[in-house]
């Protein structure tokens, strides 16, 4: 068992949540009640205060494994997929 670890910078983490907060139709309803600015910032602040310090706990155990978080989704799933060292997906002769 591994867990993984996206490393993202904290102010990209800020861009895609904002970029999540636009990205609705602007309606209350469709809106989460955490992509505001004020409440990103308490989150990152207690997962940098509370949940961080475990990572290190679980990298000493060998169960930590860290991903390139900053990419194209295809790119961070390689990242995982090497990472695991799984071999490439097969494909048909239509490359599906």
């Amino acid at each position: 068992r591994v867990l993984f670890r996206s490393d993202v910078p904290g102010e990209i983490v800020y861009q895609r949540v904002m970029y999540r907060a636009k990205a609705g139709d602007g309606t209350p309803s469709n809106l989460r009640a955490d992509d505001t600015p004020e409440t990103l910032r308490v989150r990152l602040r207690e997962y940098h205060e509370k949940t961080a310090p475990l990572l290190e706990l679980f990298e000493a155990k060998g169960m930590l494994v860290r991903v390139d978080g900053v990419g194209s989704i295809g790119e961070i799933y390689q990242a995982i997929r090497d990472s695991l060292g799984l071999p490439e997906p097969k494909t048909d002769d239509n490359g599906t």
